[in-house]
Parts: structure tokens; C-alpha cells; sequence
């Protein structure tokens, strides 16, 4: 009888395809944290963005994140009641992992518009580490996607294998390859922000509103967080499925659940579409369309008597 439930109780351990023992609640929490959050994207994106006249629908991977999350952290508490189920797991943790590409993207997107509008096409003040704001857009896109196929990729191989044997240090590594361009990225990326606000705040013939100004902040408050939940993954993928960070749950809803939802919820609060709706300036609507690219070939804005405009 003794041996019995011991073999019992082996069997259940080895069919946990987790680390530790999943916490049900906090899996719960935080579905409802990101349902709200996409709610929230939502009726900014598709309702209150009906009644304005910028649309500014490069935020709506805003959106898409949201959703992904959502659907990640839900799936999480079917999988975390079911810890057999390796294609449950392989799901919830590829849709965490993934969704910030697409906060990145929206990011990458409002930065190098904002470059194209405010500062002047002479003397160079839109070239950033040698690239024009056209082709610096292009290129941040390029390698958020490069990274969220990288991450796929390497989530597949892993999870063909059941996260085992030589198919999980493959996948593991891919994944790890994908997860450092996309920090490597995001650094490049932040360092054009500075940059850029430094060279707004030098110019004598730029000034930008406090709307802008409000929606900048909300991007460098979620950049921090990101970063944060950039610089855990890389570490945790580094260190390897025995690693400290992939045997310890909290790890994964301190520097992951929360920081991204911190970024989300800043940015639904900071978002383009509420603060940066100035009629005086139609370069506001940053359209990737030759109309506007025409309009704006010198906007200059000299003096607060300019109101709300960048």
C-alpha cells in the first residue's frame, strides 16, 4: 500500500510540466486585469476614437497586445489545473511571452512620426545614428517582427519536443536569440527618445505642447517597464529551464505580469488618440500617406502663442 501511493505520487510529479505549483488566483488576477485593459484599449481605440479626428491607428497593436495577454493568462488557468497538458502550457507561455512585441511596435511607430514632425529636415535633425525617421520606422519594425518570429520559432521547436531533450535546449535557445534582438532593439530604441527630446529642448525654433509632452512621459514610463520585462526574459532563458527564474513562479508576475500591465495601463492613460487631437496641426493624424508628408516639410512652431500643436 505504501508503495503504491509512492508510485502514485511520482507519477503525479513527473506529469507536472511546471517548475513549482502553479497558483491558480494570481493566474486569475491577472486575466481580469488584462480583460480590463482590453476593454479599456478598446473603447479608446473604436469608440471614443470615432468621435475625434485622429485616429492614430498605429496604437491599436496597443490593443492586440492586450488581447493576447489576456488570452495567455486565461489559458494559464486552464493550464495550471490541467499541469499534464504540455500544449496548454506551450500556448499560455508563448502568448506572454510575445505580446510586448506589439507594444513595442506601437512605440517604434509614434516616436519616429513625432520625429518627422517636429523637428526640421535641415542640418541633419532627423537623422539618428545615420538613418532618416522613414527608414529608422522601418527598420525597428523589421526587427520587432524578425523577434516575434525568432520567439515563435523557438517556442515551436520546444514544444514539439514536450520541452524536452535536445528539442528544448534548441527551442530554448532560438527563443533566447529572439528575446535579445528585441532588447537589443528597444535599447537602440530608447536612445533615439533621448536623443530626440534633447534635440527638441536645443532647438530655438521647436516647441512642443504639453499634450505631447504628457504622452512622451507615458512612453518613457512604460519603456522602463518593458526594459525591465526584457532584461528578466533574456536572464531567464540565459540561466536555463533549471535556472532560479523558471523554478520560482513570483519571478514570473513580478517582473513579467506586472510591469507589463504598469506599461499598458500608462499608455492607455497617456494615449495619443485623448492628448494629441490639436486641429491646428494635421500632422497630429501621422498618416504614412504622400499628402501629409508634402504638409509637414517645414513645421516649425516658435512660442507658446501655438496652443496645443507639437
Amino acid at each position: 500500500m505504501s508503495n503504491s501511493t509512492s508510485n502514485s505520487t511520482t507519477s503525479d510529479e513527473d506529469l507536472n510540466i511546471y517548475f513549482y505549483d502553479p497558483s491558480t488566483p494570481a493566474a486569475v488576477v491577472f486575466s481580469v486585469l488584462y480583460a480590463i485593459l482590453t476593454l479599456w484599449h478598446a473603447y479608446i481605440n473604436f469608440i471614443f476614437g470615432r468621435s475625434v479626428v485622429h485616429k492614430h491607428k498605429y496604437t491599436i497593436p496597443l490593443f492586440v497586445a492586450c488581447v493576447i495577454s489576456t488570452a495567455g493568462w486565461v489559458i494559464r488557468i486552464v493550464s495550471v489545473n490541467n499541469t499534464s497538458s504540455i500544449p496548454l502550457y506551450a500556448t499560455s507561455a508563448s502568448y506572454i511571452v510575445i505580446s510586448p512585441i506589439f507594444v513595442c511596435a506601437t512605440l517604434y511607430l509614434l516616436v519616429t512620426r513625432l520625429i518627422r514632425t517636429t523637428l526640421p529636415e535641415d542640418d541633419k535633425q532627423q537623422v539618428f545614428l545615420g538613418v532618416r525617421p522613414r527608414w529608422l520606422g522601418r527598420l525597428f519594425i523589421t526587427s520587432d517582427i524578425s523577434s516575434f518570429l525568432t520567439q515563435g520559432a523557438g517556442s515551436g521547436i520546444a514544444s514539439s519536443g514536450n520541452w524536452e531533450g535536445n528539442l528544448k535546449t534548441v527551442g530554448t535557445n532560438v527563443l533566447l536569440v529572439g528575446l535579445s534582438l528585441q532588447l537589443a532593439t528597444f535599447t537602440v530604441f530608447l536612445v533615439v527618445l533621448g536623443t530626440f527630446q534633447r534635440r527638441v529642448r536645443r532647438s530655438k525654433d521647436v516647441d512642443m505642447s504639453s499634450n505631447v509632452n504628457r504622452v512622451l512621459k507615458g512612453v518613457w514610463i512604460a519603456g522602463f517597464f518593458v526594459q525591465v520585462r526584457s532584461i528578466y526574459r533574456v536572464v531567464e532563458f540565459a540561466m536555463g529551464v533549471n535556472g532560479y527564474l523558471f523554478k520560482h513562479e513570483w519571478c514570473l508576475y513580478v517582473f513579467e505580469a506586472a510591469p507589463m500591465f504598469i506599461a499598458l495601463s500608462v499608455l492607455a492613460w497617456c494615449h495619443p488618440v485623448k492628448w494629441m487631437q490639436d486641429k491646428s496641426a494635421p500632422e497630429f493624424a501621422m498618416q504614412d500617406n504622400v499628402a501629409n508628408t508634402k504638409k509637414r516639410s517645414k513645421f516649425r512652431i516658435k512660442g507658446p502663442s501655438k496652443g496645443n500643436a507639437v
